[in-house]
């Protein structure tokens, strides 16, 4: 056995065997350096296919709330167009013809230029007349006289965190007249509107 071990010794010292091991040396580094670089080089494929993906994902999801949110406002300005211009017999009567858009909504509701809630429906006459003029979407919706969909907020019925899409009432000149707004759970407890559900367009009455 040392004879053999002397023998390679040699073999390995000699000009042959320094080139067969450096060769040797040479091509497991390259071979290290292919396996780390493809290694890397799949991982960021992977990596950038992932957010492609979830980008994709985030722009449908995004595109569909946009859509869902732009529905229900423009349902809202149906609604308070009937009112202002169709000259219904109250708010109450117009929201309780608008009732199909309780599918959207938990609750509709009426403002006057003041911000006093002039109708509600469901109907609830604790709600009647109270002042909803320091609510921001009611500041901003007569500000700006625009749609508006609020921060979620507290609602005074109870301490469920909701949103309220709001749109003008105008008269004949474009005078600010109130507010009809869309009242929205964010619980997933709604009785109608349970968190912006498909997009297809209910009758408003």
């Amino acid at each position: 056995m040392p004879f053999r071990l002397s023998t390679y010794w040699r073999h390995a010292q000699s000009l042959k065997g320094r080139l067969m091991l450096g060769l040797l040396a040479t091509w497991i580094v390259v071979m290290a350096l292919l396996l780390t670089f493809g290694w890397r080089t799949g991982d960021r494929l992977l990596e950038s296919s992932s957010n492609t993906h979830l980008r994709y994902e985030a722009r449908l999801i995004a595109d569909d709330l946009t859509s869902q949110v732009a529905s229900r406002l423009r349902s809202l300005e149906r609604l308070a167009n009937r009112l202002d211009v169709d000259r219904v017999p109250s708010p109450q009567h117009g929201l309780r013809h608008s009732e199909a858009l309780l599918e959207w909504f938990d609750w509709l509701m009426v403002t006057d230029a003041e911000g006093r809630v002039s109708a509600l429906w469901p109907e609830n006459r604790d709600m009647q007349g109270v002042d909803l003029s320091f609510r921001d979407y009611f500041q901003h919706v007569r500000a700006f006289r625009r749609p508006y969909v609020s921060e979620p907020f507290h609602s005074l019925l109870s301490d469920i965190p909701m949103v309220v899409f709001a749109v003008p009432r105008r008269d004949e000149l474009g005078r600010f007249q109130g507010m009809v707004g869309g009242a929205l759970r964010l619980n997933g407890g709604s009785q109608g509107g349970r968190a912006l559900p498909a997009t297809g367009s209910p009758s408003a009455g």
